[in-house]
Parts: structure tokens; C-alpha cells; sequence
């Protein structure tokens, strides 16, 4: 679920009353889970295992390369740009 929205089939699967389960979040394109996995115990007919997921959103940014205490660009350098996600924990330049 994308807030109301329903962004996979849902999967259906016949269990023994109080059985203990777990099932693992999907992978799907341009959305990441709130969480990876969910357990819970199944007491009831009926009962749903909710993934939330939120959008991915992306950023560009640009480096430059300058020298110091000045807005000369460092010679034989050039910018550079690229883009990031909040999927993304770490740029290395």
C-alpha cells in the first residue's frame, strides 16, 4: 500500500489457525517498504499483513571543483553531476 492505494496484488495463503508467520516485503520499482519483513500470529479468518511503502524521490546535485577562498574552477577539472534518492545512503567522490 501506497497510503490507500494499492500498488501489488495481494497474495493470499491458507494457514492453520494460530499458526506463526512471516512474510517479506516486495521489491517493487520506485517504491521502498516501511519495513523489510512482518511476523504476526494468525488467530482469525480474514486477517490481513499490511506493507506500507513510501515513493522513492530523487535529487540532482552537481560538484564542483574550486579553489580555495575562490570561485576559480581548479584547472583540468569539470563539474560534475549525478542523482540521489532517498534509497541512497551514501555518495563517495
Amino acid at each position: 500500500m501506497y497510503g490507500e492505494t494499492e500498488i501489488a496484488k495481494p497474495k493470499q495463503v491458507t494457514v492453520p489457525r494460530d499458526s506463526q508467520i512471516s512474510e517479506d516485503a516486495l521489491t517493487i520499482d520506485g517504491y521502498y517498504p516501511e519495513t523489510l519483513s512482518l511476523g504476526a500470529k494468525i488467530a482469525q479468518n480474514g486477517q490481513e499483513i499490511v506493507f506500507r511503502y513510501k515513493a522513492v524521490q530523487s535529487w540532482e546535485y552537481t560538484v564542483k571543483y574550486r579553489i580555495k577562498d575562490t570561485n576559480t574552477q581548479v584547472p583540468g577539472s569539470t563539474d560534475e553531476t549525478g542523482s540521489t534518492s532517498d534509497q541512497n545512503i551514501m555518495i563517495t567522490f
